[in-house]
């Protein structure tokens, strides 16, 4: 499992990531061509408690602002799988390690989401075993070869079966996953409980309100994403009444998605209410390509971008799908502010372990591109610290840093390795 980050050393590293945010969100699957003659649909997983009991509790591990779980698939070790409530499908990223598990082919499925790039078309196995814990997974559809790439660090993608069959309680402090039998569920706390309603796709949506720059409140329909690792994304084009913040990073790297790079604008905007909850300088990013608006367009909804896990970590939050509610409680994070990257990088994922990271954008004007750093520089040491022993908290709390403060790189382009110094300042 991937390096876990405790309540006690959370704080700065556990909220807030900026140009580092992976956008593993928006898994949609477009179509499924089927081997056989019988396969005409993505058969439908079923989830079931140990007989008796009515919850389990379920620890999990963070790593760069996804909830990883461990799942056995097919009988397997444990691996790690991300959860997520805007994936459809299970996916197993890895192809070569699809084809060492006793899987039945049904057919194939397009799977297209954020990014710039071409959706992919994988092979999905039928009627496949799962478990998470003592969470037992039966008869589920699981796309294969999405690309180790696609999520570096993670093993595949889990969730929708499990959100729409149980009440699904995170505790992101703890860092605990408890599922509970929806029939004898009973809520009995002080939380907001907002509306949730689930399309046909399977992905799940609520309401919310975001002011710009003081201005009045616009509502907006936002998907919930736990996959996804920025804290919020609209496309303010779909939105009367709303616009882009003034000082924005425009035509940046904002993260990565099922569909490869994404690319837009970020900035931050001056609130977004959540029921009776408000949250100040939420960092937002503005995608050129983002998928809610298709995707809402197919089904007949009005969609305006989604709500990530940067947001999501500031509570105790309550997936009530089968009685439609979104229920949030604030933890000890919910009042810290949304950090962002004062050094201008957007890096390419990497799996732990790696000995250097590689740039994948130089945001202009920025600390790094007056350090004269270009996209394909390889970081393999910050200050005394060689990559090989960072986490990607750790490295992104670097480059976070406070204005002023000096950030010394040692980088590697085309076999030379030279030293660059960066004096960080805020950049939206």
């Amino acid at each position: 499992m991937a390096q876990r980050s405790s309540p006690a050393t959370r704080g700065r590293s556990g909220v807030g990531r900026g140009l580092l945010a992976i956008l593993v969100a928006g898994l949609l699957i477009c179509a499924l061509t089927p081997a056989t003659a019988h396969a005409q649909a993505l058969p439908q997983a079923r989830v079931a408690l140990p007989a008796g009991a009515v919850s389990v509790e379920i620890p999990f591990e963070m790593y760069r602002h996804w909830l990883l779980v461990p799942v056995r698939v097919q009988g397997s070790e444990p691996l790690s799988f991300i959860l997520d409530t805007g994936a459809p499908i299970t996916v197993l990223a890895s192809m070569e390690l699809g084809l060492t598990l006793p899987f039945q082919i049904i057919g194939n499925v397009v799977i297209g989401g954020a990014g710039g790039g071409e959706a992919a078309t994988v092979p999905v196995a039928g009627d496949v075993e799962l478990s998470i814990g003592d969470l037992h997974i039966s008869g589920a559809p699981v796309a294969i070869g999405l690309g180790t790439d696609k999520i570096a660090g993670a093993d595949g993608i889990i969730g929708g079966p499990i959100f729409q069959q149980l009440v699904v309680e995170i505790d992101w402090y703890r860092q605990v996953l408890i599922v509970h039998d929806p029939a004898t569920y009973v809520y009995s706390g002080d939380g907001s409980v907002l509306q949730l309603r689930t399309m046909a796709s399977g992905h799940l949506m609520t309401t919310a309100r975001v002011s710009v720059a003081g201005e009045e409140p616009v509502a907006v329909t936002l998907v919930v994403d736990s996959g996804a690792g920025h804290a919020l994304s609209i496309e303010v084009e779909t939105v009367d009444g709303l616009r882009r913040p003034a000082r924005t990073l425009d035509d940046v790297l904002i993260g990565w998605g099922s569909n490869g790079a994404a690319r837009g604008a970020i900035g931050r905007v001056s609130s977004l209410e959540l029921g009776d909850h408000r949250l100040r300088g939420v960092v937002t990013t503005f995608p050129d390509n983002s998928p809610w608006s298709r995707i809402g367009d197919m089904q007949g909804v009005r969609l305006h971008g989604n709500l990530g896990s940067q947001v999501l970590q500031r509570f105790r939050v309550i997936f009530d799908v089968p009685h439609g509610r979104l229920i949030l409680e604030p933890n000890a994070s919910f009042g810290e502010p949304f950090g962002f990257d004062h050094a201008g990088l957007a890096l390419t994922p990497w799996s732990p372990g790696a000995e250097a990271v590689t740039i994948a954008d130089v945001v202009a004007d920025s600390p790094a591109a007056e350090a004269g750093l270009e996209v394909g520089d390889e970081i393999t040491a910050i200050g005394a610290q060689a990559v090989l022993g960072l986490s990607a908290d750790d490295i992104q709390e670097l480059l976070e840093g406070e204005p002023g403060d000096k950030l010394y790189l040692t980088v590697r382009r085309q076999g030379d390795t030279f030293e660059r110094v960066l004096t960080l300042r805020p950049l939206i």
